[in-house]
């Protein structure tokens, strides 16, 4: 926890939280501060493509991927996806409870981009199938090369429904990309 505490921290000031720096540490060595949906702002949410507006937006919700409540870390997630914030995105997708990982998977591809699909392919490896074929439907929903590139890796998981589901949407997409060449031949006739 105090490496995500210092991730955040160095994201360009204080994530308002700290965090006891072992697990072993008596609660009375160091203090944690408890962090709240309260404080993440919900409102005016800035442009993705200013990056420098965004700043003072990531930076509490990041604080709340570290939240003692499933509930805050999932909420954080969710509002993570109006500033793109893939960086903390990414952590979201190791977290323990299976809940966080699958709003962080989901919240990658809303993105959409290929750093946000890339970051998902990582998720590839994990021992879980279930979210391995949920990352295999999330990619599923995007036409760019690299999530292309992701499903064909996917086509060798050890789990047969991840693999089948890997080759339907590779099927599909073979399929849209023949049906608009067929059609590209038409018109120019």
């Amino acid at each position: 926890m105090a490496a995500l505490v210092s991730v955040f921290a160095g994201c360009g000031g204080d994530a308002g939280v700290t965090a006891q720096s072992s697990p072993t540490a008596p609660a009375s060595a160091t203090q944690a501060t408890r962090v709240s949906l309260r404080d993440a702002p919900s409102t005016a949410i800035p442009s993705p493509r200013d990056p420098g507006a965004a700043a003072p937006i990531v930076e509490p919700l990041a604080a709340l991927l570290i939240s003692d409540r499933a509930r805050d870390r999932v909420e954080a997630v969710e509002r993570l996806v109006a500033v793109q914030g893939i960086d903390a995105l990414r952590l979201s997708l190791h977290d323990v409870n299976p809940l966080v990982r699958e709003s962080a998977v989901d919240a990658l591809a809303e993105i959409g981009t290929d750093e946000a699909l890339l970051a998902l392919q990582p998720m590839l490896d994990v021992a879980d199938p279930e979210l391995r074929e949920l990352v295999v439907d999330a990619l599923g929903e995007h036409r760019s090369a690299t999530a292309a590139a992701l499903l064909e890796q996917a086509l060798s998981d050890p789990s047969s429904s991840v693999r089948e589901a890997a080759g339907q949407y590779l099927e599909e997409r073979a399929q849209l990309e023949n049906r608009l060449l067929q059609n590209s031949y038409r018109d120019s006739d």
